[in-house]
């Protein structure tokens, strides 16, 4: 016989894509996100300006839409390392977007103007780049989408509890309820005496009797 699975687990279990994507992919794209949105702020106040060799271009305007890219490569006075277009995540000679005025000029002299960062050159990118803070931008909105998707389960379940509740409420069968109101007797009224006042001590004298 087969042991059955914990209801707990069986829970978890449930919930594993989602829990993976809040514990992995979560960081990882805030981590990408703001790291890159960080590296371009520095390229724009720190950056320093180097022309770079382009190794290899692209278009696409036939079947999606217009997007020019290249590759390029560039060295440093003093420093024999080959440095290329990378992300955070290591990768390096990568196809980087371009722009549309640009792209011309770079297939008719073979060269583009790169910002690098001096004390990390392999933080670099076109001056006159494409769409790299939108991908900055869109991986940080990647990030925050599992978080979403949480408080909007909670809320789900919040509401579905409470729907819940106010159907056993109104499944609930209920008592007509009688009150019953006892009206308060009025106080005994005092004759008035023969002044018209309520002194009990008209009462008591002998009345004369006409003659």
């Amino acid at each position: 016989m087969t042991p059955k699975m914990p209801a707990s687990l069986a829970k978890a279990a449930n919930y594993a894509p989602l829990i993976l994507l809040c514990a992995v992919f979560s960081p990882l794209m805030l981590y990408l996100g703001f790291a890159s949105a960080y590296d371009d702020l520095r390229l724009r106040s720190q950056g320093v300006l180097v022309r770079a060799a382009v190794t290899d271009s692209h278009a696409e305007a036939e079947d999606g839409p217009e997007g020019y890219s290249i590759k390029y490569a560039f060295r440093l006075e003093g420093d024999p390392t080959r440095y290329s277009h990378a992300d955070r995540t290591g990768r390096r000679d990568l196809w980087c977007p371009v722009g549309k005025a640009q792209w011309p000029m770079i297939l008719e002299i073979g060269r583009v103007d790169v910002l690098y960062l001096p004390d990390d050159p392999w933080v670099n990118r076109p001056l006159y780049g494409g769409v790299e803070v939108f991908n900055s931008y869109a991986a940080v909105c990647m990030g925050i989408c599992p978080w979403l998707l949480v408080i909007l389960g909670l809320w789900v379940k919040r509401g579905s509890k409470n729907g819940g509740l106010r159907r056993r409420l109104s499944a609930t069968p209920s008592f007509p309820v009688r009150i019953h109101f006892q009206r308060k007797e009025d106080p005994p009224t005092i004759p008035e005496g023969r002044d018209g006042s309520n002194n009990p001590a008209d009462f008591c004298r002998p009345r004369r009797r006409r003659a």
